[in-house]
């Protein structure tokens, strides 16, 4: 550059061995790239030697099969002495033969390309959950559908074939994908096969099968619905009988209708006989239905109550009310004889509501006078809602939602 000082000796030196160095390194990396695109090479061809040796060997494995299966069929015919007639039919079981060897080898296939598991059998078995017989029927209908069923159902592995190892590792890591971190390492081993595993868990939420029987029916007898809705009350049935049917005892349907009809509360006692006098004798399905009908029904009558309580606390009356209080149903049932509130004995509704901002005897709607305002009415007719539904609502938290626990 023009009116720069001249470099000195050592700079000059330092800048040649630098731009040496640079250059070595691009010779070097100009040579190393012919060996590393020859190695790249190398092993690009190797992978295609695998997979051409794969599908040889399974074209070859097809082919085996064909040929044992003509040879059984010849043999049978030749001991039956069978005519021209019946090589025609052997060479229609052959092609036959031969197109289910092709489908079977397109599911595997398929089937080794699942890269998520849980997207086709949803329930992840848990030893908390009990959920085994859901889990089970989800996970035989996906291998079903890919025809790998008996590498779960057959105890007699065909260990030698390399194609039916390869089928049983992924089988085997579908297992584990559907159960529990603590469960698989229960019941996963290195060496063992996917049949291997299946036992474990048919022994972990099978076993002791006739202790385990006679607890769960004993529940199943003496299950009663309680507060139970009708929705949740025969679904802890239909619960307990699946979990026994898979532990050999299954519940007839007769049996499982007279159980849930046993158990229902008072508040069903007339659909419950209407049920057992039914002739033909009604089906688990058709009781479902006729009850949870009647579950609506009750709520209906019920949801139409409430307007008529709060008419019937807008205007207090002289008369005292019953001794000794009473449900609001009780209070109201009598018109304007039982529709009176003193200071001692005011429905709880009104409590409820003189804690939210609205005086006592005031209609919801009132807005002015007493300080009442339009959020103090709503929230005045929810409680008298909630009073009427669940009688104890104010003296303890409304009855949490119960489910019921197969042993």
């Amino acid at each position: 550059m023009a009116g720069s000082p001249p470099l000195s000796p050592k700079a000059a030196a330092a800048a040649m061995e630098a731009a040496e160095a640079a250059r070595k390194e691009r010779q070097a990396a100009r040579d190393a790239a012919p060996a590393q695109a020859a190695k790249a090479e190398q092993e690009a061809a190797a992978a295609d030697k695998e997979i051409d040796a794969l599908a040889a060997r399974k074209r070859e494995a097809l082919q085996r099969d064909v040929a044992a299966r003509k040879a059984a069929v010849a043999a049978l015919d030749d001991a039956q002495g069978g005519d021209d007639h019946s090589s025609d039919g052997s060479d229609l079981h052959s092609a036959m033969l031969q197109h289910e060897a092709a489908a079977m080898i397109n599911l595997h296939a398929q089937a080794v390309g699942v890269q998520n598991i849980r997207s086709l059998v949803h329930s992840v078995l848990d030893i908390a959950t009990g959920n085994y017989n859901r889990w089970r029927d989800e996970f035989l209908v996906v291998v079903g559908k890919y025809s790998l069923e008996d590498h779960v159902l057959n105890d007699t592995p065909a260990s030698n074939f390399p194609d039916w190892v390869r089928m049983d590792c992924v089988v085997k890591s579908w297992i584990a994908g559907t159960i529990s971190t603590d469960l698989a390492e229960t019941v996963m081993e290195r060496t063992s096969t996917a049949h291997d595993v299946w036992l474990a868990l048919e022994t972990q939420f099978l076993g002791n099968r006739e202790t385990h029987t006679l607890h769960l029916d004993l529940q199943f007898r003496n299950f009663v619905q309680s507060d139970l809705s009708i929705v949740d009350y025969y679904g802890c049935f239909k619960t307990m009988a699946d979990s026994l049917a898979a532990l050999g005892e299954p519940i007839t349907d007769r049996t499982l209708v007279l159980n849930v009809i046993r158990g229902l509360n008072d508040r069903y006692n007339d659909i419950g006989r209407h049920l057992r006098h039914g002739r033909p004798f009604p089906q688990f399905k058709d009781v479902v239905s006729e009850l949870t009908l009647e579950e609506l029904t009750m709520a209906h009558k019920l949801g139409a109550s409430p307007t008529a309580l709060v008419v019937a606390t807008s205007k207090p009356s002289s008369t005292a009310p019953p001794k000794g209080g009473g449900r609001p149903s009780d209070q109201c049932s009598g018109g304007s004889s039982s529709g009176g509130a003193s200071s001692k004995s005011k429905p709880r509704w009104n409590k409820q509501r003189s804690k939210s901002g609205g005086a006592p005897g005031s209609t919801p709607s009132s807005s002015g006078g007493s300080g009442t305002s339009k959020g103090a009415g709503s929230g005045a007719s929810t409680v008298l809602w909630l009073s009427l539904h669940n009688p104890t609502y104010g003296d303890k938290p409304a009855a949490q939602h119960r489910r019921c626990r197969v042993w």
